[in-house]
């Protein structure tokens, strides 16, 4: 039958891909450093070499002569401007030191604009993208010093992971690159090939990755990162090392590499201090790691090595070449059931409630308060700045436990609004009843039965809130230490 022209037309899967594409266009000038919107992005210090100034006292992280170093990188490139110095000093020490790349840097067609001046949709080019960035990290691995038996790739998803990490578990089925059209890691000379785009994949890799290795320092993503797969490399990587922790306990440094407008002063200033945006700025929180002139120079030779992310983003890259890098010790918070509960403050730090906030704790108008209650876990949010206003809140939370494969645990979506809410497991919708929403003039409270949340012993969590019009800061994934409470 001749097709109508005024009939509607099915979106071709080229259309759905340049609809991804503009998309991650989209993003992709979000992440290089546009967001501007970002609260408490610029650092409580900035450096002026026109007007020099007092820099701020951090304690300093230390190698030790036994440790083992492990980097864990969401995608190529990370590896360098996160911890390139710690890599070259942990090499001049002959300590150990092994690199894992989370993503190939896939789907980064922004970047490869640039590169090749070209653009295509086609997954081929995607594949061999990815191929390009590996190859790139290994000459600037190659550049710090390592070899190539010091570098694995896992091949996971580029924009993909933490969709993997909130729904794709067991009898999910497995998330298909927007870019690549794999479901499955297509690099030949990944860790695991053909290894499904599944949560238990991952996970596996990574505590193969953690139990090989044994390593005694871990470096990873920040759980705040701007970035979805900076965000899931975390998340994974956490829940990795609670599964292994009769074998393993190292310790564990979180580098920030997107949060809008940060790092401040853009472009290259070797003698500026790396400094965190204000909102993560507590007293006492960040440990810092001194780089020498040379090391900031051969920082900068191996970041180029990453000609493809080099050429687009050049200044904004720059920005980590500086006189130290950074790192949060990231920290579970303990709720005590039986206790007013803790304060969830918007760098992601919880306080017990009626204790003195940190020094330098961010202030957004915004009370968060998480408590156990019985057999409930209850969050409540009340806007402060607006004591009248509806509050609406979307939260996200996944239990863990040491007895339970972690891909059988519940994942809990609550979306609450002025008047009514739904709950999805896994975008699968549950009863409306199965969680309590109670609603107040400038507050909401939400509460999520523990049995639901499968009585875990740590609970990942992250929500996000409005005082009517007003969007409150997102409260960065955090973990609630339960063990006390079953």
């Amino acid at each position: 039958m001749p097709h109508s022209d005024s009939a509607p037309r099915r979106p071709t899967r080229r259309m759905s891909r340049l609809a991804a594409a503009l998309l991650l266009f989209a993003l992709a000038f979000l992440l290089i450093g546009c967001a501007a919107k970002v609260t408490g992005a610029a650092p409580n210090y900035v450096y002026d070499p026109a007007a020099p100034a007092p820099m701020p006292a951090r304690p300093e992280l230390t190698l030790n002569a036994d440790d083992r170093i492990l980097v864990l990188a969401p995608h190529p490139d990370d590896e360098v401007l996160a911890t390139g110095g710690v890599i070259q000093e942990a090499l001049a020490r002959g300590l150990p030191v092994e690199v894992v790349f989370f993503t190939n840097g896939d789907a980064n067609e922004f970047a490869y604009l640039f590169y090749r001046k070209v653009f295509t949709l086609e997954p081929g080019a995607a594949v061999d993208d990815g191929q390009t960035r590996a190859f790139e990290a290994l000459q600037a691995g190659g550049q710090m010093g390592l070899t190539m038996r010091d570098e694995t790739f896992l091949g996971y998803p580029d924009f993909g992971t933490l969709e993997i990490w909130e729904n794709r578990w067991g009898d999910s089925e497995p998330f298909t690159s927007m870019f690549t059209q794999k479901n499955t890691v297509p690099y030949w000379f990944a860790m695991t090939p053909d290894a499904s785009y599944v949560g238990e994949s991952i996970l596996t890799d990574l505590e193969t990755v953690l139990l090989d290795f044994k390593p005694t320092k871990v470096f990873v993503s920040h759980p705040a990162d701007t970035n979805p797969d900076h965000a899931a490399l975390n998340l994974f990587a956490r829940t990795a090392l609670w599964d292994v922790k009769d074998v393993i306990q190292p310790e564990v440094y979180a580098f920030l590499t997107h949060y809008g407008e940060w790092p401040q002063p853009r472009g290259l200033e070797f003698d500026a201090p790396h400094e965190p945006p204000a909102k993560f700025d507590e007293a006492g929180r960040w440990v810092i790691f001194p780089l020498t002139p040379e090391e900031a120079r051969k920082k900068l030779d191996a970041l180029k090595k990453h000609e493809t992310q080099y050429s687009a983003s050049k200044e904004y890259l720059e920005s980590y070449l500086r006189s130290n890098e950074l790192f949060d010790p990231v920290k579970d918070i303990p709720l005590t059931p039986g206790t007013d509960g803790v304060l969830l403050l918007p760098s992601g730090t919880g306080v017990p409630v009626g204790s003195a906030l940190p020094k330098g704790a961010w202030i957004d108008g915004a009370t968060r308060r998480a408590r156990v209650d019985g057999d409930a876990l209850v969050l409540s949010i009340a806007s402060d700045a607006a004591p009248t206003a509806d509050v609406t809140t979307q939260l996200y939370a996944a239990g863990y436990r040491a007895d339970q494969p972690f891909g059988e645990m519940p994942r809990i979506h609550v979306a609450a609004d002025a008047s009514s809410h739904n709950v999805t497991e896994r975008r699968q919708d549950l009863p409306d009843d199965s969680v309590q929403v109670t609603r107040a003039p400038g507050q909401i409270e939400v509460r999520i039965p523990l049995t639901l949340l499968g009585n875990p012993q740590k609970l990942f969590l992250t929500a996000e809130a409005k005082a009517g019009d007003t969007a409150l800061d997102v409260l960065p994934w955090v973990v609630l230490d339960l063990s006390g409470a079953g």
